[in-house]
């Protein structure tokens, strides 16, 4: 199955995991990274992740411990791109 509108986000979150890390990360570093994964749209995918980041201020227990952790594995293709 083709990653399609999927395989920005995926990037991102590969790479950040948690929204103040996004908000940190801007929408410029964003955009390299999804440019660098050839993804469609990127300056709009990587504006609408931050703008999602900042609307998010719920921080929940043991959310930077998870992040932390790197459950999120992107497929090596993915990790090549980044």
């Amino acid at each position: 199955m083709p990653a399609g509108p999927r395989k920005g986000p995926m990037m991102v979150l590969a790479c950040w995991q948690t929204p103040a890390a996004i908000r940190h990360a801007g929408v410029d570093r964003i955009t390299a990274l999804l440019r660098r994964g050839h993804v469609k749209n990127a300056v709009q995918v990587a504006e609408a992740m931050v703008a999602a980041a900042r609307q998010q201020t719920v921080n929940l227990p043991g959310q930077r411990a998870v992040a932390a952790k790197d459950l999120i594995r992107p497929a090596p293709a993915v990790r090549a791109a980044a």
